[in-house]
């Protein structure tokens, strides 16, 4: 119904179904809109809208179909209009985050690659979004694609999350002038990011690989979480097998990075443990455990296991020791 702008994302126009709200997060590969449904008008959700040029034909087929490997038949047109998945499992971006990387590149043949990482790291995180299904993990429900004129968009329907990063929300609390958050706060948090990593490493046999502050989201009032953005996460073989599968890509952000992945050694799903015993650090003092005035510095603290550790006069014993559990160089 309704007129429709000729912006092919802006308010007010209606995308398979979606009434678009308003847009509320742009990145490399495109931008997030707040949409609701007229059948479903307490609903809230967030459509990711990709257009395709950013992706190669069996990429765009791949991420529309949900096809493992994409292959599409000889001749075969763009995946039709029609929602192509409807299975439940989770994903939505922050009211005023950024749903994306970084920041404008220099020279044509740096964004042009840029731009082909963010259009495999979408097509990528689709396939694996859709494999899933837990309360702290964000919900994806469907991808559909639209045609105007020469172009297509993959519009990706995910859960949307009225709620701010970890990064926000721990920000937030140093400006009310706290050292820490609420020890009870911290645990409600720490415990399901512990619910979400085991039902990834154990059932799904998921290594994330970039927990950080911005990929966590918070509900403020409820203190409901969810892990966001596995655009860099990888699936071992043999999913929900005890048999550990390393990994050697250097990726995710230093801050939060392993020994292992600083020195690029291989490593395991252990990463993630590492990563959360950083997040648990943070929200304990508000700081980021490893810090420097350069990755260098950062990279070589994270090495020696070099931070200033917890004490017991301002923690619990519990809180000291599971900190320390999970920042210890023994990948073990």
């Amino acid at each position: 119904g309704g007129g429709s702008p000729s912006e092919p994302g802006s308010p007010g126009r209606c995308v398979g179904g979606y009434e678009l709200v308003e847009c509320v997060g742009a990145g490399a590969f495109g931008r997030v809109h707040l949409a609701r449904r007229p059948d479903r008008p307490s609903e809230a959700f967030a459509l990711k809208e990709v257009p395709l040029t950013a992706l190669s034909e069996p990429q765009a087929w791949s991420a529309a179909s949900g096809a493992s490997t994409p292959t599409p038949p000889p001749g075969a047109p763009s995946p039709p209009g029609a929602p192509l998945s409807r299975r439940p499992s989770r994903c939505c971006t922050p009211r005023g985050q950024k749903a994306g990387g970084g920041g404008e590149v220099g020279f044509a043949a740096e964004d042009a690659l840029a731009q082909e990482q963010a259009a495999k790291d979408i097509s990528h995180e689709v396939r694996l979004l859709r494999q899933l299904d837990h309360p702290n993990v964000v919900q994806y429900y469907s991808s559909f694609t639209t045609s105007a004129g020469t172009g297509s968009t993959l519009w990706i329907v995910m859960e949307f999350c009225s709620g701010v990063s970890l990064q926000s929300f721990t920000a937030s609390a140093r400006e009310k002038g706290l050292a820490k958050l609420p020890e009870e706060q911290t645990w409600q948090i720490f415990v399901q990011l512990c619910l979400a990593l085991r039902y990834l490493h154990v059932e799904k046999g998921i290594c994330h690989r970039d927990l950080t502050p911005n990929n966590v989201l918070v509900q403020s009032h409820t203190l409901a979480v969810k892990v966001a953005d596995f655009g860099l996460a990888r699936q071992k073989a043999g999913a929900g097998t005890a048999a550990a599968s390393m990994m050697k890509s250097m990726v995710g952000t230093i801050l939060y990075s392993c020994p292992e992945i600083v020195q690029h050694r291989p490593y395991t799903h252990k990463a993630d443990v590492w990563a959360l015993g950083c997040l648990l650090y943070k929200m304990a003092t508000l700081r980021d455990p490893f810090q420097g005035n350069n990755p260098l510095s950062v990279a070589r603290r994270i090495v020696e296991c070099e931070y200033k550790r917890l004490d017991e006069v301002h923690h619990s014993e519990m809180l000291v020791r599971t900190c320390g559990g999970c920042l210890t160089v023994s990948a073990e």
